[in-house]
């Protein structure tokens, strides 16, 4: 009896595998809404949102219905959804300009999966306002200074009703500055700022209002503590050149932001590299008497302006430009001459009728070219100092000097090295009067770092057989150093090989890292970016 009754069971249990069951359906048309305007696109759109409905399983497909309508059935009366935006998941629909009357009207959402077994209808209620809400813009947001900006103007100017109804405006500090306002009803407010120290936040909101709706918006603006920057541009200057510089390099700002630079004429003079910290001056070659102009300069660090002008006099007749041209190097080994040429030299506004050099001895020759001898040959450097002078036709005189140099490759200059012996230790130290030395032939500035090397014996020997460093042909050509110190890489790469006043271009520095093997002598390492350091 019971294993009959087990049998009977399990055949119940296998048919009851084989029963399908029906699909779940739950259509959500989303939240009732009451609108007044739409997305502010040329059709003023509104989208509804029927995401949240769900189906067990399969695709679910949308079907919207507005069940009531008003006026002539059009969507400028009326709320439409087109057949293509009827089976989308947020239909959207224009608003009705011209409804005479606010109005509810009610859309159903019908679901349903692909075989139509299931379906499920939901309801949502849209009210649309016949009076459309003003539209406010309150502007962008800004980021202002304490060092300069003062004063704030609010600009609402971008409100607009959607039916052309006059609009009010009204502007309100949401930090509870109201009294720091001016004219706060108008399209364009003015807010006075307090006193601060540090950076800050000001938040503000406007209210727009027509004959029965109104609608709002914010805007913030940050308001950092900087100093506005100090605009140098140098002192007024009398020139009589074509071509000048102005500088504004004694410009700053006393919170260290970097500048940017713009010059500009107030009166028409030629400007060139007005981004620059320097700019160049063109002089007009027309002028019949000396002439004043202009020159503004503004300088900004990223929140601040800064400013300043000059007053430049150009005179009458533009001085000449003598060209001795550029100094002259050449090795004592090559035994030949230098030729001195001025036919480089110009005059804007006339022409020049003489050229007079001036050679180290005092001696004038008044030739274009002339030719110069090295005159010490048994000296390892030679230098010549030779002053050109030109006159133009209106008498105006310029000079310009150029260096006629004969020498040799000369070696860094040695430096004063310090030796202190402390418990049963050498300290060694050395100033760094090597590395602002020039080669005399060249005028560079080739310092790259210091080898150091120890005896023992007196400087008969710098090392052991192991210290030893020989050529390709097995001759001893010299000794691994006991140390070696050079320039980093970011150190030779702005190495400055003109100067060493402190004041380098980028042009004038070397801009190319030194170590590995020399290349001439390649037993010898030139170093390996060690860097150094100094104490």
């Amino acid at each position: 009896m019971n294993k009959y009754i087990h049998q009977v069971s399990f055949v119940l249990l296998f048919f009851s595998g084989q029963v399908t069951f029906s699909q779940e359906c739950n259509s959500n048309a989303g939240s009732d809404i009451i609108i007044c305007d739409g997305d502010g696109s040329n059709s003023n759109y509104t989208h509804l949102n029927g995401s949240l409905s769900s189906i067990s399983s399969g695709d679910i497909n949308y079907e919207w219905t507005v069940l009531n309508s008003v006026g002539d059935g059009s969507n400028d009366e009326t709320l439409v959804i087109t057949s293509g935006e009827s089976d989308e998941v947020d239909p959207r629909f224009k608003y009705p300009e011209d409804l005479s009357a606010d109005t509810e009207f009610l859309v159903q959402l019908r679901i349903f999966n692909d075989e139509n077994t299931c379906e499920s209808l939901d309801t949502v209620s849209v009210t649309i306002k016949s009076n459309m809400c003003p539209r406010s813009d309150a502007g962008d947001d800004q980021a202002l200074s304490n060092g300069c900006d003062f004063l704030l103007t609010l600009d609402g100017s971008g409100s607009e009703d959607p039916q052309d109804e006059e609009i009010s405006f009204q502007w309100r500090s949401l930090d509870g500055l109201d009294g720091n306002l001016i004219n706060s009803n108008s399209a364009n407010a003015t807010f006075e700022f307090p006193s601060t120290d540090s950076d800050q936040s000001f938040y503000f909101v406007l209210t727009v209002t027509d004959s029965e709706q109104s609608s709002s918006d914010t805007m913030q603006v940050l308001y950092s503590d900087n100093d506005a920057p100090i605009a140098n541009a140098g002192g007024n200057v009398t020139s009589c050149e074509y071509q000048f510089y102005l500088t504004g390099k004694q410009s700053y700002d006393i919170n260290k932001n970097s500048l940017s630079y713009s010059w500009s004429s107030l009166d028409g003079l030629e400007l060139s590299e007005t981004s620059s910290s320097k700019s160049l001056i063109t002089s007009p070659i027309n002028l019949n008497e000396d002439t004043s102009y202009r020159i503004a300069l503004e300088v900004f660090d990223g929140s601040c302006y800064g400013y300043d002008t000059t007053l430049v006099t150009i005179k009458a007749n533009l001085c000449p430009v003598a060209e001795a041209g550029k100094d002259a190097r050449i090795p004592k080994f090559q035994a030949q001459s230098v030729m001195l040429d001025a036919s480089l030299s110009t005059d804007a506004d006339g022409e020049i009728v003489s050229y007079e050099w001036k050679d180290p001895d005092g001696v004038i020759l008044q030739d274009a070219r002339i030719e110069v001898l090295d005159l010490n040959v048994d000296l390892d450097y030679s230098k010549y100092v030779y002053t050109l002078k030109v006159v133009d036709n209106e008498n105006s005189i310029s000079e310009d000097t150029v260096n006629v140099i004969f020498s040799n490759f000369s070696s860094p200059s040695s430096p004063t090295v310090y030796a202190v012996a402390s418990h049963g230790q050498v300290l060694i130290s050395w100033d760094a009067s090597s590395e602002a030395s020039y080669d005399s032939l060249t005028g560079y500035s080739d310092f790259e770092g210091y080898k150091l090397y120890r005896s023992i014996d007196g400087g008969e020997t710098w090392g052991g057989d192991k210290d030893k460093l020989y050529n390709f042909n097995g001759d001893f050509v010299g000794w691994v150093p006991y140390a070696q110190f050079d320039y980093s890489y970011n150190e030779d790469y702005n190495h400055c090989i003109y100067n060493h006043n402190g004041d380098c271009e980028s042009e004038d520095m070397r801009n190319v890292s030194v170590s590995g093997l020399d290349p001439y002598l390649p037993r010898f390492s030139l170093g390996s970016n060690t860097g150094l350091e100094y104490s």
